[in-house]
């Protein structure tokens, strides 16, 4: 691009020396943005590329003003203007585009001015993705029977969709209402002002939606369930940025539900109820969530009380057979039973201590399963060896 510039500059923390018209920032990532004049010919760029509509001065009365440089993105006022006297009209409204350009947005609404048409975006607040702003809508010419209203409205810049922030104060011969005192803390998102109905007076507060982007959290691994008696221990691996994470349960093969907030990677319960459960998780940053997980393992809570063995393996040396398992708290003794050639399970035999030798077996493949018991019942589930050949 050719022609005069008057640049400014934009950065996060920026010092700025006025030389030549030019602004200067110490920031090594500010974009440097400014009027460009081509001729007749004006427009507004930043760090070499249009970011703005190009008005040709001589073809028209449109105009550009109210140009800011806010973080990666600019904003501006556009006025196109037509006829002249009783016929004279403006349109103008608040665009945006991010200084690297690309796209050119209108985000606040079109207002009209005229002979008889008197509306304006008034109190323009930009602070990083948010807008916040006064449009007022009124009539001009009309005497006694002139009428108007106005209201403050945000958008977020990234999606430029306007949402109401006040009540709408209407004004004409009979009505009296006003909106005063506003004011916005872009930090909290939270906005405040008074409302006058034209009698009383009301304090108004109003916190608005986040304008930052959600983040898009991974869905957690599968949790890790286990049991002891009736204590159940939930164990899951962080989901990076999460804040906290929902839980489901399915109780004895049944719909998800009980849905519950948690936080850390690890959750207790304890006193559980007989039956059976699995889980799943949700990664949550407030009310931004993840899908869901898969479902964890299933674990089953029995009436002795007792949980079975977490492990179960058989290891076969010529014809001697070794079994070993793990210790199950307050257990006395084990069921062992056994699949030969994958028949059906038999030879139901009580096992103490967590070993087993068998010699001289015969041949064939085997595979075991032993549950935990006690002298008021035995676990309700069993756990699985893996199978081994004797040849």
């Amino acid at each position: 691009m050719s022609g005069h510039s008057n640049y400014f500059v934009r950065g996060t923390i920026a010092v700025s020396l006025l030389i030549a018209s030019v602004f200067v920032s110490f920031s090594s990532q500010a974009a440097s943005c400014g009027k460009v004049t081509n001729s007749s010919t004006y427009w507004y760029a930043c760090d070499g590329v249009r970011v703005t509509q190009s008005i040709n001065t001589t073809l028209s009365n449109n105009s550009v003003s109210d140009f800011r440089v806010v973080d990666d993105r600019v904003v501006w006022k556009y006025t196109r203007r037509s006829g002249s006297g009783t016929t004279a009209r403006s349109e103008s409204a608040y665009y945006t585009n991010l200084t690297t350009g690309g796209s050119i947005t209108q985000f606040t609404q079109l207002a009209n001015s005229s002979f008889s048409e008197d509306e304006a975006v008034q109190e323009l607040q930009v602070v990083g993705n948010r807008a916040v702003w006064r449009f007022f809508d009124g009539e001009r010419n009309c005497n006694t029977t002139c009428r108007s209203n106005y209201a403050y409205y945000y958008v977020c810049l990234s999606d430029a969709n306007i949402y109401t922030i006040t009540d709408i104060a209407r004004q004409s011969f009979s009505e009296n209402e006003s909106i005063v005192n506003f004011s916005m803390n872009f930090a909290t998102d939270r906005s405040s002002w008074t409302y006058f109905d034209g009698r009383n007076s009301y304090s108004r507060q109003k916190t608005l939606a986040s304008c930052n982007p959600q983040i898009q959290l991974d869905k957690p691994y599968a949790p890790r369930v286990s049991v002891s008696g009736r204590t159940v221990t939930l164990n899951w691996t962080a989901v990076p940025n999460a804040e906290s994470y929902k839980r489901q349960v399915s109780v004895n093969g049944g719909p998800w539900k009980n849905t519950y907030v948690l936080t850390g990677t690890s959750k207790t319960y304890y006193n559980y109820a007989y039956g059976t459960y699995k889980y799943r998780l949700s990664a949550c940053i407030g009310d931004n969530c993840s899908s869901w997980s898969n479902a964890s393992n299933t674990i089953t809570v029995s009436e002795s009380g007792l949980s079975a063995p977490s492990s179960v393996s058989a290891s076969v040396s010529n014809r001697t057979v070794t079994l070993n398992w793990s210790s199950v708290a307050n257990a006395d003794w084990y069921e062992r039973e056994v699949s030969v050639n994958g028949g059906a399970w038999k030879n139901n035999y009580v096992l103490n201590g967590t070993s087993k030798t068998y010699f001289s077996y015969a041949y064939g493949t085997y595979r075991y399963r032993l549950r935990a018991c006690n002298n008021s019942a035995c676990s309700s589930s069993w756990t699985y060896s893996n199978t081994i050949t004797v040849k």
